[in-house]
C-alpha cells in the first residue's frame, strides 16, 4: 500500500510536456485530517478573490477518505465548485500521468509522505510546509529546483502565485533530472544489490 513505482519512461516523457499546457494544481493523497485539505482550500480561495491566479486554473484532488464529504461540503460553501475537482482516488499510472502532465504543482499544507516521490518520479514540484513531514521525504524538496518548503502560510500562497504566474520555467526538468538521479527504483536496487557484495 505504501510502494509506488513510475516508469522511468514516463518520467522521461515528462521533458516534453510545454509549461503553456500545465493548468492544474494538484493534491494526491487520503482524504484526511493530518493532510490539512481544508486549509488548502482556504489557500485556494484567497488565491482566487486575490485574483492572483487565472480563472482558468484548477486544483485538482486526487484521493479518497473520511473527509470527502466535509471537503466538498466546504468548496460549495467557498463557491468553489468550478475549479475545485474531486476525481477521486486513482491508482492507474496512465491516468495519473494526464494529470500530473496538466499540473503546475502538487501541494499539501499537512503531511505529505510519499506523494512527494511520486510528483517528482512524474517531473512536477512539490510545495509544503517545512514542518509538514513524518519522514525523510522532505529531503527530496530543494527549493527552487524540486518544489517548495514553505515557513508559513503566506510563503505557501506566494509560491503558488508564482509557479500560477509560470515564473519558474525549469522547475520541472530540475524536478525530473532528480528524479532520475535519486529516485529510480532501479538504481537503488542496484546499488543495494552491489553493497550486499
Amino acid at each position: 500500500r505504501n510502494t509506488l513505482y513510475v516508469d522511468k519512461k514516463i518520467t522521461l516523457k515528462s521533458y516534453e510536456i510545454d509549461i503553456d499546457e500545465r493548468d492544474s494544481f494538484l493534491f494526491v493523497g487520503s482524504l484526511v485530517k493530518r493532510k490539512k485539505i481544508d486549509l488548502l482550500i482556504n489557500s485556494w480561495k484567497f488565491l482566487k478573490e486575490k485574483k492572483a491566479i487565472k480563472s482558468k486554473l484548477k486544483l485538482k484532488i486526487i484521493g479518497d477518505g473520511k473527509e470527502l464529504v466535509n471537503l466538498k461540503k466546504l468548496v460549495e460553501e467557498y463557491n468553489l465548485n468550478d475549479s475545485i475537482i474531486f476525481l477521486g482516488a486513482i491508482k492507474d499510472e496512465k491516468e495519473l500521468k494526464e494529470h500530473y502532465f496538466k499540473s503546475l504543482a502538487s501541494c499539501c499544507l499537512g503531511q505529505s509522505g510519499l506523494s512527494v516521490v511520486q510528483s517528482l518520479l512524474f517531473g512536477v514540484p512539490f510545495v509544503c510546509m517545512k514542518d509538514c513531514h513524518s519522514g525523510g521525504e522532505k529531503d527530496n524538496i530543494i527549493n527552487q529546483e524540486t518544489g517548495f518548503l514553505c515557513f508559513d502560510y503566506e510563503e505557501f500562497n506566494y509560491r503558488l502565485e508564482q509557479l500560477a504566474k509560470k515564473e519558474y520555467p525549469l522547475i520541472y526538468k530540475k524536478s525530473a533530472d532528480y528524479a532520475l538521479r535519486n529516485l529510480m527504483i532501479s538504481d537503488m536496487i542496484r546499488s543495494l544489490s552491489v553493497s550486499d557484495n
